[in-house]
């Protein structure tokens, strides 16, 4: 699970309004670094809680090939702590798997 929900206030004198996820860092978006990092470790089922423009999260990687298998939560209280965004894609977990 990849939450990108939120504004990124902490940060938004480096970023203006980009979320988080979509900065760059030395040349590469935030976002493939954590997709990378999931497919080295053998993850390819990744669900993505977005909330404050999620339309530019989800553009981006609707452009994007890979070989994972990603689902895009919306969660419409991004504005709350990330806490609620973790609990918003608790239905994505599957059946018998480890939710902690």
């Amino acid at each position: 699970m990849i939450i990108a929900a939120g504004q990124g206030t902490r940060i938004r004198s480096a970023h203006g309004d980009i979320p988080k996820t979509l900065l760059k860092v030395n040349g590469k978006r935030i976002i493939d670094y954590l997709l990378e990092n999931c497919t080295r470790s053998g993850i390819e089922d990744i669900v993505i809680v977005t909330g404050h423009k999620a339309d530019l999260i989800q553009g981006y990687m609707n452009g994007k090939e890979n070989n994972l298998n990603i689902e895009f939560m919306y969660n419409p209280d991004w504005e709350f702590p990330n806490g609620l965004s973790v609990l918003a894609a608790r239905s994505h977990i599957p059946n018998g798997e480890d939710f902690l």
